[in-house]
């Protein structure tokens, strides 16, 4: 679960499951809708519930992060993910390829290029990107 307090995002950076808060402005009034990010359907995003969450060509709309659940920790031998060590101040993301089997003690990811063992505990839920198998990736 992600540690991180609410914040601001781009329509662009909703993920499937984000919990997310939109707001906006009629006549003088606050509209505002909550719910969990499931479907992108064309111009906007559907909730678990099935109305429309948020939408793309609402410029006045805010959007609200409230929570991102981390991914599931991907076991296979050469898993690939996009993401960034806790407490790092920027939004650059690394490579990581999982290298050692679940269950080998210490770490189990290291970052392409760089080196350095990490844990997936080690790693921000929030920048996390599991990427598909049997893609090629440019570091």
């Amino acid at each position: 679960m992600s540690t991180q307090e609410p914040r601001e995002i781009a329509f662009e950076d909703i993920k499937k499951g984000d919990d997310i808060e939109v707001s906006w402005q009629d006549g003088g009034r606050t509209t505002t809708v909550r719910g969990v990010a499931r479907d992108r359907k064309g111009d906007g995003w559907q909730a678990e519930g099935g109305y429309f969450l948020a939408w793309d060509r609402a410029p006045h709309e805010t959007v609200t992060l409230l929570h991102r659940p981390a991914p599931a920790e991907p076991m296979r031998l050469g898993a690939v993910v996009r993401a960034r060590p806790l407490g790092t101040l920027t939004d650059a993301t690394d490579l990581y390829v999982r290298f050692a089997k679940s269950g080998d003690k210490g770490c189990t990811w290291i970052r392409v290029g760089e080196g350095g063992g990490f844990r997936w505990a080690d790693l921000d839920p929030d920048s996390i990107d599991v990427l598909p198998e049997g893609i090629e990736v440019e570091s």
